[in-house]
């Protein structure tokens, strides 16, 4: 889709809960994987079964470290008059702000810099203040 600068109204940035559930999801496969053979460890001693179990967490834990340098998640939104869409490429917070930073400029020069009366005058400064 193609969007105009002049007729984006707002960008919507929703932090979700994604990264947090993948990385509970990755320590139960390393909890799954490396805990039985560390228990294996123990009983037998055998130094090759510490290695499997270290070869386990590592692995796992490679993945939580990775997701978790990523970013947190989120949903990003454009919005229009006519519409709210969607964009699924900016999943991760530092992706969605990196390229507000990029088109906030261009949008501004397609639109203009509000100014603080019109700021003051905006509905959704109002409702905030009548909470």
């Amino acid at each position: 889709r193609r969007f105009y600068y002049r007729d984006i109204e707002a960008f919507i940035i929703r932090r979700t809960a994604g990264r947090q559930i993948a990385n509970w999801v990755l320590g139960v496969l390393l909890l799954l994987t490396a805990g039985p053979l560390i228990a294996a460890y123990f009983s037998e001693r055998n130094v090759g079964v510490l290695y499997s179990a270290i070869g386990a967490t590592l692995f796992w834990g490679l993945f939580v470290v990775i997701n978790t340098a990523r970013g947190g998640t989120c949903q990003t939104h454009i919005r229009t008059a006519a519409q709210v869409e969607q964009l699924p490429s900016l999943a991760r917070i530092p992706a969605a702000r990196k390229a507000l930073a990029r088109l906030q400029p261009l949008i501004i020069a397609a639109q203009g810099q509000a100014t603080p009366e019109e700021l003051a005058a905006a509905p959704w400064i109002a409702l905030e203040r009548t909470r």
